[in-house]
């Protein structure tokens, strides 16, 4: 039994251990601080890490306004957005092997200053309804059926 036990602590740890070099060779840290025009940090704002313009990683970020990625060496461009800011893009950046970390300067957003005029607000019901025991299709709900049909 202890054998047994011995040799399951073995392969877990190899097992994590290879984990950890797997996620770790040759990738670099990316890492940001997205902050508001008082220089505050901004919560849950959205980073996104693109390869052209191609999505790569999204992340939000901390309460700190940090977001950090691990990505592999390359050239990319990082696009940040939060509800009620303006969204911004920053400038190509290439990651190489001569560093395993970069830090990025700060991406201050800026407040979006327009208001919205007006607000409409309208519900209909689901085209299908799943309810205890039985299902229900609503046809009013259909954008198939012409209006007449209904």
């Amino acid at each position: 039994m202890n054998a047994l036990r011995a040799t399951t602590s073995l392969l877990l740890a190899m097992c994590t251990w290879l984990s950890v070099v797997a996620q770790t060779t040759g990738t670099i840290s990316v890492k940001l601080r997205v902050v508001n025009e008082q220089q505050l940090p901004l919560a849950n704002s959205t980073v996104e890490l693109l390869k052209g313009e191609k999505l790569v990683k999204i992340q939000m970020t901390d309460t700190a306004g940090y977001a950090q990625f691990w990505v592999a060496p390359a050239t990319y461009i990082c696009h940040i957005s939060r509800v009620g800011y303006t969204d911004v893009i920053t400038l190509d950046f290439k990651l190489d092997n001569s560093n395993s970390a970069i830090t990025l300067s700060d991406v201050v957003l800026h407040t979006n200053n327009q208001t919205l005029q007006e607000v409409k607000v309208s519900s209909r019901k689901p085209f299908i309804e799943i309810q205890a025991g039985r299902t229900l299709v609503n046809l009013e709900a259909s954008t198939v059926l012409p209006v007449a049909m209904c």
